[in-house]
């Protein structure tokens, strides 16, 4: 069964969303796995795609990851203030 996917349009042109891809290239020929946004013609054929917004060794792990960025935003939002640099330690 094939997954529908919501694709955005930007402006008039533009269609996109985020997607999971693996890129075996970024490693040397083994699965990397990424997320990030794919932008689509007019047909729907994806044609680009942007850097990187997550990424993990395997797919699992990419979930984990997913997990926790979900877990941040029941967390205080952190200012940068509060991170020390390395010379104030």
């Amino acid at each position: 069964m094939t997954k529908k996917y919501e694709i955005t349009r930007r402006g008039n042109r533009t269609l996109s969303n985020f997607r999971v891809m693996n890129t075996p290239s970024e490693m040397q020929g083994k699965d990397y796995y990424q997320v990030v946004e794919v932008v689509y013609d007019e047909k729907l054929n994806p044609v680009d795609f942007t850097l990187p917004c997550l990424s993990a060794l395997t797919y699992k792990d990419l979930l984990l990851v997913l997990d926790e960025l979900i877990l941040a935003f029941d967390r205080t939002v952190l200012h940068e203030k509060d991170i020390r640099n390395k010379e104030q330690q």
